[in-house]
């Protein structure tokens, strides 16, 4: 499962947020992102200025451990629940800061 959210369709220089769940989907739960979930799960926030990207991923690098979550609260009826929170280490580009702390994020997406 990949959820992709777009602040404004018309500028990508507002940013993306990308957050996907390997084959570990298994329903509602707390699921690791970044290089500590052996799972190819993955949290990424992008922005984008004409040509240039700039991209930061959970990679744990901020020395606390596995700090970046994504929690399904509720899959019901193709409708997906719930929060994450990442550190974000700048993977892509020069942008400053080199790491992005990204908390209290909420979804709620329906599938297909």
């Amino acid at each position: 499962m990949t959820i992709v959210a777009v602040k404004n369709l018309a500028s990508l220089s507002e940013g993306q947020i990308q957050l996907g769940l390997g084959k570990t989907y298994t329903g509602p739960g707390i699921y690791d992102l970044g290089e500590n979930s052996n799972a190819n799960n993955f949290a990424s926030y992008s922005i984008t200025s004409g040509f240039s990207l700039t991209m930061w991923e959970a990679r744990d690098d901020d020395g606390k451990g596995s700090s970046s979550k994504l929690t399904i609260t509720s899959d019901n009826n193709d409708i997906v629940e719930g929060t994450f929170q990442f550190v974000g280490t700048r993977t892509v580009g020069t942008a400053n800061p080199g790491l992005k702390h990204f908390t209290e994020g909420k979804f709620k997406v329906k599938l297909n």
